[in-house]
Parts: C-alpha cells; structure tokens; sequence
C-alpha cells in the first residue's frame, strides 16, 4: 500500500460531501471517521495504523461518487467496506506485525527496526529507556495494555477502562498517543547511538 498518490481537490470535497453537506459537520465526522479506523486497525494488532487510517480515507475519497445510499445504509459502513478490503492486503503482506506475548514491546507498540540485521537486545535497551521517561502510571498502562493475549487481552482492557473510569475508546486514544511517544524516544535514542 502507498500514500504517495495525491488526492485530488474535487476528490477531496466529494469525500467531505460524502459526510454532510455542511461542511463544518463533515469535518468533524471525518475525524470521527478517522479514529474510528484508527481504533478498527489498531484492534486488529495493526502495526502503522496511521498510515491503514489514511490509505483507507484516499480510497474513499477516489470512489465517494460511487457510494449509493440505496445499497448503504450509511456513509461510515461505506467507509469501513473499504477498511476490510484494505486489512485482507495488509494481513496478506509477510512483513506486517502482529502483537505476540513475547515480543510485545517492539511489535505492539509499532516500532520495529527499521534496520532488520539491529540486535534485538538493543531495541529492547532502548524501549526500556524509554518506558522509563515515561510517568509510572503511563509505563504500567503500557504494560497491562499490551501484557495479554486473544481473550484475556480483552477483558483486561475493559477491566483498565472500567478502573479508569474511562471509555475503551479514551483507553485506545491514550495508549495510541503515548505509543506515538515511545516511537519517537525509540528513534531519537537509535539516532544517538549512530553518532
């Protein structure tokens, strides 16, 4: 899958319209939309959700003059017809990720080498540096959030939201946002140790 196409105007405000006529309101559904799909691919152990999100949103937008409201009841479940499709490609792909017991650090949370020859017990140092700068609470979040497998992974997640005292989709949203931290201290500690 690439982004590197480039979405046109008109593509862009068919998308828009797909979603509301207003186009305020279509904004703020589109971002629904989108963390919608970012939950959607991040459930299904995904690893780039970012980019699924938004090759998912380009398909879309190229195809929006083909929705029928007629044959779908609604634009989102148009939306995630496309999202399918594109999990079946990315879960046929032998280079994508799954989250496993014994490797979550680098393949749940994404960040795997982008050199594959690295030794693994170097990306471990590195993640575990980094799990440090976080606060105690964000570190054990992490942890519990990613510690299980199949169906203890789910309900010890709904059990994280229920102590919270959040909903499951704030639980993704937060740990999708220090994901993107531990991601970015990953790559600026691997940048150090090059020099």
């Amino acid at each position: 899958m690439r982004l590197d196409n480039v979405l046109r105007q008109e593509e862009f405000e068919g998308l828009l319209a797909l979603f509301s006529d207003d186009r305020e309101e279509a904004g703020v559904v589109y971002e629904e939309i989108r963390n919608s799909l970012l939950r959607y691919f991040e459930s299904r152990d995904c690893r780039d959700v970012d980019m699924l999100a938004d090759e998912t949103l380009f398909r879309v937008a190229t195809r929006a003059h083909t929705f029928d409201p007629t044959r779908h009841t609604r634009p989102s479940s148009f939306v995630f017809g496309f999202a399918s499709k594109i999990l079946l490609e990315y879960s046929r792909d032998p280079q994508k990720l799954r989250i496993t017991y014994d490797r979550w650090v680098q393949s749940a949370l994404g960040i795997a080498s982008e050199d594959e020859s690295e030794d693994e017990a170097a990306g471990m140092e590195r993640l575990r540096k980094c799990l440090g700068e976080l606060s105690v609470e964000d570190r054990e979040l992490m942890i519990t959030y990613y510690g299980k497998e199949k169906q203890e992974k789910i309900a010890s997640r709904k059990l994280m939201a229920e102590k919270l005292g959040i909903k499951m989709e704030t639980l993704h949203m937060r740990v999708h946002r220090l994901r993107g931290t531990l991601k970015k201290c990953m790559k600026r500690c691997g940048n150090s140790e090059e020099r």
